[in-house]
């Protein structure tokens, strides 16, 4: 979030990400709308057709977004219905949540569909972490059973088909079994 539109002066990271909602939703959709006429006019709407647009980043975990899923939700509309605004062949999608622990799929489709809000897929995240000490500059990691991961986006891919909006692409954006 750029500093100058956020609500709070959260950061994250070394190179103190800011990382809350916007201060101003009008402003965050004029940003939006800005840099999709900006990539409509460099790169083409045929080239854009291609893209998927993945709305933040593991919502629901505090230091990336110090706020509740409902404020998220609102987010997401605000950036999805803005992206289709633009062209409604772009693709968006979300919530692009840690699978660690809840996924939050269900929640935010029910959320899609309750509001009419436009989703074409849906992101999610999975670590096999079961604990993480850092130590300095090292981290030293527990791992969950070597089947987790495969276990998780079985579950992701069950929560959609079993959701008010079943059948959309399931898109694992990050997955590892360490993290630094």
């Amino acid at each position: 979030m750029p500093h100058l539109l956020a609500s709070s002066d959260h950061t994250l990271m070394r190179g103190k990400a800011c990382t809350s909602p916007p201060r101003d939703y009008g402003l965050w959709d004029d940003l939006i709308a800005a840099l999709m006429n900006h990539w409509v006019k460099r790169y083409g709407k045929k080239e854009m057709l291609n893209w998927y647009y993945e709305v933040w980043n593991e919502p629901n975990l505090d230091g990336f977004w110090p706020s509740t899923m409902a404020e998220y939700h609102k987010f997401y509309q605000h950036t999805a219905n803005v992206v289709k605004a633009a062209d409604s062949g772009f693709r968006v999608g979300g919530p692009s949540t840690d699978g660690r622990a809840k996924l939050h799929i269900d929640d935010f489709l029910r959320f899609c569909r309750d509001t009419k809000t436009p989703v074409d897929f849906v992101t999610s995240h999975s670590y096999a972490l079961q604990s993480s000490e850092r130590r300095g500059e090292f981290a030293y990691h527990e791992l969950i059973r070597p089947t987790f991961l495969a276990e998780r986006f079985q579950q992701m891919r069950e929560e959609i088909d079993s959701s008010l909006i079943p059948g959309l692409q399931l898109h694992i954006t990050e997955y590892c079994t360490i993290t630094t």
